[in-house]
């Protein structure tokens, strides 16, 4: 009994598991889902104040940022600001607090942090009747403790002056920031275990057809 072997459905299934391969290797497939400085949403009665964490989150061993944060004056405005995780300088340039943006920096010297890293706490306080502001950041210096540069990314946030503000706590911000479902962080052994499913099943794949074309 003789059997012969079809090298064009051999050869399809091979060059089908090698593009798959492909596509997973190519870099910035994923979105960054590290150092990403962010504010949250904020709503506020007129006249009142917050007080509102800016973040690093998912840091990866940062030692010293600069940062400026930007809003319009004519619905809110920075009273004060206050140092966060970041212990070893801070420097906060707010002349232009009333123009709307400030800038702050700090950095700590031989050592960085990791994780979910406040940079400053910052207090704003409502002085239009109504209206939004968005709150925008931007990443000035970013670096590691041997002052080499660590990319990052920014997730902007938003204040609202309305008759009948939400009771937003400090707490209740850094909790959203965190847990906001624009930025989704996924495990290293996902990942492992999601490309090993696919090599498996292209295995599988594989040596199913070579079954069946032998058997015939």
């Amino acid at each position: 009994m003789t059997s012969d072997f079809n090298w064009n459905n051999h050869s399809s299934c091979l060059i089908a598991l090698g593009i798959l391969l492909l596509i997973m290797s190519i870099p910035g497939s994923t979105a960054q889902t590290h150092n990403i400085v962010s504010i949250g949403d904020i709503v506020l009665d007129p006249g009142d104040s917050i007080m509102v964490p800016i973040m690093i989150s998912n840091s990866t061993g940062v030692a010293s940022v600069g940062i400026k944060l930007s809003y319009d004056p004519e619905i809110v405005i920075v009273t004060d600001v206050v140092q966060g995780d970041i212990t070893g300088f801070f420097g906060l340039d707010d002349n232009s607090a009333e123009n709307g943006w400030i800038t702050i920096n700090a950095f700590n010297i031989g050592t960085q942090m990791t994780g979910d890293v406040i940079i400053a706490n910052v207090t704003f306080e409502a002085v239009g009747n109504t209206g939004d502001s968005p709150l925008d950041l931007e990443i000035l210096a970013m670096s590691d403790k041997n002052a080499s540069d660590i990319s990052g990314q920014i997730k902007k946030g938003n204040i609202q002056i309305r008759s009948s503000a939400s009771n937003d706590t400090i707490e209740n911000i850094k909790s959203e920031i965190l847990s906001s479902s624009s930025v989704e962080t996924v495990p290293l052994d996902k990942k492992i275990s999601g490309f090993g499913f696919f090599i498996s099943a292209g295995c599988l794949l594989i040596s199913s057809m070579l079954f069946l074309i032998n058997k015939q």
